[in-house]
């Protein structure tokens, strides 16, 4: 039987914030602090990465032009950091030049980051897309702040498939639903797909879909049992992909049933390929959703071919 797991929020002893003083900022800042208040966090990093201080314009920067440019940037995110922060957590500035994702990859896992937050701003996504890399690569689990959102929730949709990372992120829904005055419901979904060679057993599209719908019942039974989640009031919605389109699929239910929040589990870590994002949360990163996006990865399942990949 599997050991029981523990939510993002009950591991969070060290959250890192990618800033780029921009307006984003300010979301990304009342996040960290709506966590702060539920996770207590010992360290918060305020990471702002300069590509050159050479091309910089010094007047936008607070502070005494005499000054080096990186202590007047250091000053100019202070003034973003709310008291309550402060209080909370040890806040630290840290203000750095060089290659922007990897110097963010390199900071979370110098400081053995358990998250990051990081803006995804709408209509930007490339395949070079910051948060999409960040996701990608990071050894922590990722918190994607879009540019209009609430840093509360009311509907928290989790999308499962019975593994091990689904089992991560519904603790990590359930732990900020228990600990929010809203008491946000939290959604469970799956999602399936009748193969094309159905008709091979004798059964229509229907009836397979059926087929599988009540195995996945199952699954979700045994699901709960594995994971100590059985004395649980949860229930899952299961929903047909007709289009070859998980990622989809779930942002359509998610406009349909208002969510403001999605939370998932990371792909799983069995060899390279899997040590990137799953193609489905990447694809809702690309979608450019209007709500928050954490990608929950386990820690203790992660190793380090990053080093190798990106030099750290």
């Amino acid at each position: 039987m599997n050991k029981p797991l523990k939510a993002l929020a009950q591991e969070m002893n060290t959250l890192l914030l990618a800033l780029d003083l921009s307006a984003m900022d300010h979301r990304i800042i009342t996040q960290a602090l709506y966590l702060a208040k539920k996770a207590r966090p010992e360290k918060v990093y305020c990471l702002h990465v300069v590509k050159s201080y050479e091309h910089l314009d010094k007047k936008e920067y607070v502070g005494d032009e005499q000054l080096p440019v990186n202590e007047r940037i250091e000053k100019t995110i202070d003034r973003m950091i709310p008291k309550e922060l402060k209080l909370l957590s040890d806040v630290h500035i840290e203000v750095h030049e060089g290659p922007i994702i990897k110097t963010i990859l390199r900071w979370i896992k110098l400081k053995n980051a358990d998250a990051v937050i990081i803006g995804n701003k709408e209509g930007k996504y490339h395949e070079d897309y910051l948060p999409a890399q960040v996701a990608n690569f990071s050894r922590c689990s990722v918190v994607m702040i879009p540019e209009a959102s609430s840093s509360d929730f009311q509907n928290l949709l989790v999308p499962i498939d019975f593994s091990e990372h689904a089992a991560h992120a519904v603790y990590t829904a359930n732990f900020i639903s228990d600990h929010n005055v809203n008491h946000p419901k939290v959604n469970l979904i799956n999602i399936f797909e009748v193969p094309s060679g159905y008709h091979a057993v004798g059964k229509s599209f229907d009836e397979f879909a059926e087929v599988i719908r009540d195995q996945h019942k199952r699954e979700f039974d045994e699901f709960l049992v594995r994971f100590h989640m059985e004395d649980q009031d949860l229930s899952c919605e299961y929903i047909l992909d007709q289009e070859g389109n998980v990622a989809k699929a779930i942002a359509s239910y998610a406009k349909k049933n208002k969510i403001d929040g999605i939370i998932m589990g990371a792909k799983g870590r069995t060899h390279l390929a899997s040590m990137l994002v799953g193609s489905v949360a990447k694809r809702l990163i690309r979608l450019g959703l209007n709500f928050p996006l954490i990608v929950v990865k386990a820690k203790e399942d992660q190793f380090n071919l990053m080093n190798d990949m990106w030099e750290i």
